[in-house]
């Protein structure tokens, strides 16, 4: 592991609870270990914590070649991404600033007022500053800077701290990160066989290999998804093979499906983009997610989070609610599910931080891994937000991501204005609830929030009022 990066951590549980010297409370297995957000932070102590993507802005941009052909590395792989990785600050995008917000809500990765903990978040050089103040007056953010993608890894160098990215960056940079570039691209692949035992059923193809009609015809005979290299397509890599019709779930057209497959296979030879693909079949049932923590120098896995996902119609990723847990009362179906992609992930890819896994729990009660990922998500940030809470208040909290936007170019503060007074801690124990900053893009009015409550069924009507507040502020 990279010089800097602290894996002795001690911490104090409550009287009678068993507490492990990595972490906090111990579960049945004694591998897992309920996470708090002091533990975790002790586990970022000394690295450069980064939520900027590598998408397809670099390769187009062009870099300068500097040291190590450090430009060269990231235009050369980004020749790829320009169709498939668009950068979310292109207008067809998410429009101008939309790469923005989640580089703003790694805050939460900050080890902020520790005294005996120290890492580094790196902002977007677009960034609205007023975000940042926010946070550092929460107490959530400690140091912080502002650079480019490319600067960071000469601050890297400079401040001799790896970087702990999001997303993968070229190999060429692989002795200052704190994951190499074959374990960001292995534990962000859709061969999720490969890393895990209780992965969902699926066929790997080649696209340059198969006949269209054949493929086609197999897409029509049931319900399915067309799963792509993720790496090389971040948020675009699930293709869904099927729509309602009359509010029933049936394949697409023969012609529809025809252009998609033939489209997926043209952009493979012009991009030189990775031709194998998973078909994987719809899996009936409850969308669910985890997040553990794991280093390589240690066996112990620390539960970040449970919770439950919504998806829209398409199957794109909408919200989680993190809900309380207790570590103890984890059933054995999770346990082994959970041990053994960390294995994976710790053992044979030398991975460090947080790993990401959306699974299925069907109605006969099998649970189905259908996406795992070494990187922090949208809900990394969410469920920090909710540690953080409980460490603050010593409650119970749920907590979901909400978006709002006006379209007006505003700071953050300014934007915020509507829900400032809920910004804290003690809002919690007022109100039962509080909207805790998550990202913000300054160009389009574009904020995303941390919403808490202590109980679950506030949660929805919490996000309309923060929408109607910031909407008429």
């Amino acid at each position: 592991m990279k010089k800097g990066l602290n894996h002795s951590v001690s911490v104090e549980g409550r009287e009678g609870d068993e507490v492990n010297v990595e972490g906090g409370l111990v579960g049945n297995s004694e591998r897992l270990i309920q996470a708090t957000r002091g533990e975790l932070l002790h586990l970022l102590d000394g690295v450069l914590v980064s939520g900027i993507w590598n998408d397809s802005k670099w390769g187009q941009r062009g870099l300068p070649t500097g040291a190590f052909g450090v430009g060269r590395g990231i235009a050369i792989q980004n020749r790829g991404r320009e169709r498939f990785r668009p950068s979310y600050a292109l207008p067809e995008k998410h429009g101008v600033g939309g790469d923005l917000p989640f580089p703003l809500a790694m805050s939460w990765l900050s080890t902020g007022a520790l005294k005996d903990a120290r890492n580094m978040v790196i902002f977007p050089k677009d960034s609205d500053g007023s975000f940042a103040t926010t946070m550092k007056k929460m107490g959530v953010l400690g140091d912080y800077f502002y650079a480019d993608l490319d600067e960071s890894l000469y601050a890297a160098r400079d401040l001799r701290m790896p970087i702990y990215s999001v997303d993968d960056l070229p190999s060429c940079w692989d002795r200052d990160v704190v994951n190499s570039n074959f374990a960001m691209t292995a534990g962000n692949s859709k061969r999720v066989n490969l890393l895990s035992s209780f992965a969902a059923d699926y066929e790997e193809i080649s696209l340059l290999k198969v006949n269209v009609k054949d493929l086609v015809d197999k897409l029509r005979s049931g319900l399915f998804y067309i799963k792509l290299n993720n790496t090389e397509n971040s948020g675009e890599g699930v293709k869904k093979c099927f729509k309602k019709v009359n509010g029933v779930n049936e394949p697409l057209s023969i012609v529809e499906l025809t252009k998609l497959v033939e489209g997926l296979k043209q952009d493979v030879m012009v991009y030189g983009l990775n031709s194998i693909v998973a078909i994987q079949p719809h899996v009936d049932g409850v969308d669910r997610n985890f997040q553990i923590f794991v280093t390589p120098d240690s066996d112990k896995i620390h539960v970040v989070t449970l919770s439950e996902q919504f998806v829209d119609e398409n199957g794109s990723y909408q919200s989680s609610i993190n809900s309380p847990f207790d570590i103890h009362e984890i059933d054995e179906r999770l346990e082994r599910v959970i041990i053994d992609l960390a294995d994976n992930y710790r053992s044979v890819l030398k991975a460090f931080g947080f790993v990401m896994c959306d699974y299925i729990e069907t109605a006969e009660g099998e649970l189905k891994v259908i996406d795992p990922g070494l990187r922090p998500t949208a809900n990394t940030a969410t469920a920090m937000a909710k540690l953080w809470l409980e460490e603050q208040t010593g409650e119970a909290v749920y907590s979901s991501l909400h978006f709002v936007k006006t379209g007006e170019f505003a700071s953050f503060a300014s934007f915020a204005s509507g829900v400032d007074k809920f910004m804290s801690a003690d809002s919690l124990v007022k109100n039962g609830h509080a909207v805790l900053p998550w990202g913000y893009n300054h160009h389009q009015g574009a904020g995303l929030f941390v919403v808490a409550t202590s109980n679950r069924d506030d949660i929805e009507g919490l996000k309309n009022d923060v929408s109607a507040r910031i909407k008429r502020r």
